[in-house]
């Protein structure tokens, strides 16, 4: 029996904050930067009509949120109120979410700032940070995230001028350690938020929006629980060719085709300058014999990768059968994938 894990659990469950509002209703400032189709789809989770099943046993993972909350909660936030009193503002219990439209944000602090005779506001947005990682600046998600919350507040013309906002990532093991991002208001950034959010919030169906982390590479993919249902839906080819395509149709498809093989042509030739320049990198510092250099704003270093274990299926199924066990039975079927084939006839 798992003791302390099953009472760490329930102790988070029971723990949850319950928000006035119902989230569902619009996109959070830390939420627009974040796969389209993803938000989608946690906003209409409980429509009859638009909503797409989670991942079969998806478990949401808490740890990294709920360790962001006890450092915020037990040092970010009285920390704050100690040194700046009252003009530390929305903080802890008392945060307020500001509403826009389909946009929401709820800011970790607004800071009063006295510049006499001026008065101006400063968000503050605290996170915490895994030390593997090594932060250089900040994340991009969080940058938007911040100008989000400027755009909110400027629209509702609400705590002006605020015009600056400051990113803390605080070490999740060495909380002396903190590093701050300063984050300069750009209007153009909350215009595009405004467009994506009811873009977003007015589709009647998954498949309007773009699956933007699989477009991106998947990263985001391997944390989203409508993975399966959007690589379903991606994966989707249509069972006859039934259909019919009219001049216009054949004509977009064909443009669309052409710009596809341009880009695959492009994507080939820069993953060629890659390998060539990497090879040239090793190359040199195999002359020179080094593994590292540092200098006028670059950090080179090459490291050998330990080789990862691989398993002999062919001399493993003829040992089982030898041993006269049927590995069948430890076999399954791997879900459809599906192949796009695009071919440009040359002109003669």
């Amino acid at each position: 029996m798992t003791i302390v894990t099953e009472a760490v659990n329930q102790y988070i469950k029971q723990q949850q904050k319950e928000w006035v509002h119902d989230r569902r209703q619009t996109i959070g400032a830390s939420e627009i930067g974040q796969c389209a189709r993803k938000i989608f789809c946690l906003k209409f989770e409980d429509d009859p009509h638009l909503r797409v099943p989670r991942n079969a046993g998806y478990v949401d993972s808490w740890g990294a949120r709920e360790r962001g909350n006890l450092i915020e909660k037990h040092l970010l936030v009285p920390a704050m109120k100690k040194n700046f009193g009252q003009y530390a503002m929305f903080m802890g219990n008392e945060q307020k979410t500001f509403f826009d439209g389909y946009l929401s944000a709820t800011p970790d602090c607004i800071l009063e700032m006295h510049d006499q005779p001026k008065v101006y506001y400063q968000l503050i947005e605290f996170k915490t940070i895994d030390p593997r990682v090594d932060l250089r600046e900040a994340k991009p998600e969080h940058v938007y995230q911040a100008q989000m919350q400027m755009g909110i507040l400027a629209a509702l013309g609400e705590y002006q001028p605020c015009e600056r906002a400051i990113i803390s990532y605080t070490d999740a093991s060495f909380l002396n350690d903190t590093m701050e991002f300063t984050v300069i208001y750009d209007p153009s950034y909350y215009e595009a938020a405004r467009n994506r959010a009811h873009m977003i919030m007015t589709a009647e169906g998954m498949r309007e929006i773009a699956p933007e982390g699989w477009i991106a590479g998947g990263k985001e993919c391997a944390y989203c629980p409508f993975s399966d249902a959007c690589g379903y839906s991606r994966r989707d080819v249509p069972k006859d060719n039934i259909g019919k395509a009219d001049p216009q149709f054949v004509a977009e498809i064909s443009d669309l085709a052409k710009q596809y093989k341009l880009a695959q042509a492009l994507s080939e030739k820069y993953e060629s300058n890659v390998r060539e320049l990497q090879h040239d990198i090793k190359t040199r510092l195999q002359d020179k014999h080094l593994r590292s250099v540092v200098g006028d704003g670059v950090s080179v270093s090459w490291t050998q990768i330990k080789g990862r274990m691989n398993t002999d299926v062919k001399g493993l199924r003829e040992a089982a059968q030898q041993a006269g066990i049927d590995l069948d039975q430890f076999t399954s079927t791997a879900d459809p994938s599906d192949r796009l084939t695009v071919t440009i006839k040359s002109s003669s």
